[in-house]
């Protein structure tokens, strides 16, 4: 597919270069290209096509076999043949490729093949597939933080009150989750009424999930209202005041997230972080479950919560999955797949980022270094993060060899302890470091995960293969290959692990 943005000036779908000797000569490939929706009109927008038809000349050249969308090529293209702005073999190339990929796909022989009223009434929300909804939901959680806060108890007697926007809504669903029905989404007040039944819970929305009123992306009118939402806090805030335990359930909507949803600030709403802030004030025990699609700014947030779970948008069996997290019945086993930071001003960040030369040491005293002056230079929860409900340790890392060949192989081995009184999960994180190269490298690149589980006290060796493969990239010739020198292999939690072991690669 053809993207939507430019390549050293060149929108892509108008790029010859690179989509004929870079992907088809080059790289070999020889099936389709399609475009971006609407990509090949937008080129106008671009201003680098004077119209339609001009567009749909640059396009066809470049070798985009498939218009989305727009229509360029079927309101353009008989003319330009005709015009001889385009030859007969530009479009007969492109549409042998399309009839190829027909063929191998057998829609000449049934052009439904894979469509079924039957197999829809039969699968889709089968309790088979919302199990597996629900197992994939847990998994991706990520415990951030717990200071003694998580599991909940189901048999304290204590009043727990759920509080917040996600607290009783069914829209828990990913940006790009459609065709959805979202009357089948299972909200958390419906998931801890299942999961834990006889526990003393209580439910407040607290705060609405927006700060105005405005037109949504699916058309529909999101009506805000300040003086209603103030009465809201105050609400929930009697409502904390007479519970043991307060679970906030804050977050984005999944139209604040995904394609088309970049955002100047990354933090919360206004009127969820006064009511966080409102909360806090008159009960101290506050689990924050947070529903996101990117990193965001959660230091206050953190600061006033003793536990905080990310679940991004967990889908259909959302409420379930939560509730059985919350109390206990299942273990977050996620890990941050992007680092989180203090404040807005740290992004993009990257934990594998390139060798500076001025590099920073994690402090504010210094000058002319790499990083902020007013910021130290670390994440507030790191790219590999996150926990479950027990604690590791991890040995030294013990090396096959102290040698690794053109080719070759050797073994990265890890002692990993259960530290804690409960069975978990432990994300084993591999990492190598290329000390040396022709080009500036990554401080660390992530090589290896295990996922293992251990009893308490149980300790097992976890080894990993490190191979020479793993340590190639484009040197300063731009050819891909590896380099004599010095390397380190790190294993840990994540990704601020810096103990290791050094080898050679030769």
């Amino acid at each position: 597919m053809t993207s939507f943005n430019t390549l050293n000036r060149v929108p892509s779908s108008a790029n010859r270069w690179l989509m004929k000797d870079v992907l088809r000569d080059e790289m070999k490939f020889d099936g389709v290209l399609i475009s971006d929706y609407g990509a090949i009109k937008e080129m106008v927008n671009h201003n680098i096509a004077r119209d339609e038809k001009e567009a749909g000349r640059l396009s066809i050249r470049a070798g985009v076999d498939i218009e989305m969308m727009s229509l360029c090529y079927s309101r353009g293209l008989k003319e330009l043949l005709e015009e001889g702005a385009i030859s007969m073999d530009m479009i007969d190339t492109c549409a042998w490729r399309v009839l190829q990929l027909k063929n191998e796909l057998g829609l000449f022989e049934n052009p439904y093949k894979d469509a079924s009223a039957e197999d829809e009434q039969k699968y889709l929300l089968c309790e088979e597939h919302r199990a597996l909804a629900e197992e994939a939901a847990i998994e991706s959680f990520v415990l951030l933080k717990n200071d003694n806060a998580l599991p909940l108890d189901k048999k304290s007697g204590e009043k727990v009150a759920f509080i917040g926007p996600y607290v009783d809504t069914h829209e828990v669903f990913g940006s790009w989750s459609f065709p959805q029905k979202v009357e089948e989404c299972v909200t958390i007040r419906q998931g801890v009424a299942k999961v834990a039944p006889t526990v003393n819970a209580a439910f407040a929305e607290g705060s609405y999930l927006f700060d105005r009123a405005h037109k949504m992306k699916n058309g529909v009118f999101y009506d805000y209202d300040r003086e209603k939402e103030a009465l809201m806090i105050s609400e929930a805030v009697k409502l904390a005041t007479e519970s043991d335990k307060v679970v906030l359930c804050l977050g984005e909507h999944a139209q604040q997230t995904g394609e088309a949803a970049s955002r100047a600030n990354i933090e919360l709403s206004k009127g969820q972080m006064d009511l966080l802030r409102a909360v806090a004030k008159v009960n101290p025990n506050i689990v924050t479950v947070v529903f996101t699609g990117r990193p965001i700014l959660l230091e206050e947030v953190s600061r006033l919560s003793k536990a905080v779970l990310v679940t991004w948008f967990p889908g259909t069996e959302s409420g379930n999955a939560i509730a059985k997290v919350l109390f206990g019945d299942k273990e977050p086993q996620g890990r941050l797949p992007m680092s989180f930071p203090y404040v807005v001003g740290q992004e993009p960040a990257y934990y594998n980022r390139f060798y500076s030369g001025r590099p920073n040491n994690g402090t504010l005293d210094q000058s002319y270094v790499m990083g902020y002056i007013d910021q130290i230079d670390k994440m507030l929860y790191p790219f590999g993060g996150g926990m479950g409900y027990t604690a590791f340790s991890y040995g030294e890392v013990k090396l096959s060899d102290t040698k690794l060949p053109v080719n070759g192989a050797i073994t990265a081995t890890v002692s990993v302890t259960n530290t804690g009184t409960r069975e978990g999960f432990e994300i084993v994180q591999m990492y190598l470091a290329d000390l040396y190269g022709s080009v500036v490298r990554p401080v660390k690149s992530l090589r290896g995960i295990q996922k293992i589980m251990l009893a308490p006290g149980e300790t097992k060796d976890v080894t990993f293969e490190v191979k020479e493969e793993m340590l190639r990239f484009h040197n300063i010739d731009m050819e891909y290959v590896s380099e004599p020198g010095t390397c380190k292999v790190m294993i840990g939690h994540d990704s601020e692990v810096k103990d290791g072991a050094f080898f050679e690669l030769v």
